[in-house]
């Protein structure tokens, strides 16, 4: 009777994790052949439609009104604008990429903030979900959490923009010198909660971080054109830490 009781449990604990592998692979084939496409389809048309309508009011001036642009001073302020950019261009996506996934890079190359806001949102929806970064239901939790944001920020903006600007002008200098380090707030309690957990990671990450940011002030890497020591200072504590882990 045991040996019959032991194989019955077998037999069916063996199903269930067929049956769970096979689901877990259904949604797999279902994230990657339906999902990913489509969400890349519709992200790809809805972001070349956004950089024309972006360039609507520019274009109508010229067209409409007539008024020649001074291309000297575009191709020069492009340029310049190039220049700060282009650092952050390559940095970001590393770095965000694990956490938001495809659908949330899509969201964040529209909405913007993705440092400051949806960042932060991303991760604190993917502990609260008990989901891991790099993972399928990580990049879904993601994107709801980013499109949630996206929202929020409408209408925070929206009463900023009315009642925003009276409101600041009313605060202490003190408080609104305060708020300048609200990002760097933020930015630690997010690195804390990752740090639960990952002490060593987190101490590598800071050393290395310092180590970088220290050589770049003292101008060890000004030989690299276009502030690429910028990208350096970004990309070394990133995938060094991805490394060490």
């Amino acid at each position: 009777l045991p040996v019959c009781v032991w194989d019955y449990s077998y037999r069916a604990e063996d199903g269930r994790m067929k049956n769970e592998k096979a689901e877990n692979q259904k949604m797999e084939d279902v994230y990657n052949k339906e999902y990913l496409p489509s969400i890349v389809r519709v992200g790809r048309f809805v972001l070349l439609a956004s950089t024309l309508f972006f360039f609507a009011p520019f274009l109508y001036t010229w067209i409409g009104w007539g008024v020649t642009p001074d291309w000297p001073a575009i191709v020069k302020g492009t340029f310049a604008w190039l220049l700060i950019n282009l650092p952050w261009w390559i940095s970001e996506p590393v770095a965000y990429f694990p956490v938001q996934g495809v659908t949330g890079m899509l969201l964040c190359s529209l909405a913007g903030n993705a440092s400051n806001m949806r960042m932060p949102c991303a991760i604190t929806a993917q502990k609260a979900a008990g989901v891991d970064p790099g993972t399928q239901k990580g990049s879904l939790i993601s994107t709801i959490a980013i499109s949630i944001t996206c929202f929020v920020s409408i209408g925070i903006l929206a009463v900023a923009v009315f009642a925003g600007q009276a409101a600041l002008s009313r605060l202490p200098a003190s408080v609104s010198n305060g708020l300048s380090l609200l990002l760097p707030a933020l930015f630690g309690c997010i690195f804390a909660q990752f740090l639960s957990g990952n002490e060593k990671s987190g101490a590598f990450s800071i050393l290395t971080a310092l180590g970088v940011l220290l050589l770049y002030k003292k101008g060890f890497l000004s030989a690299i054109p276009a502030d690429g020591g910028s990208i350096i200072v970004m990309l070394v504590p990133i995938l060094g830490t991805m490394a060490f882990a």
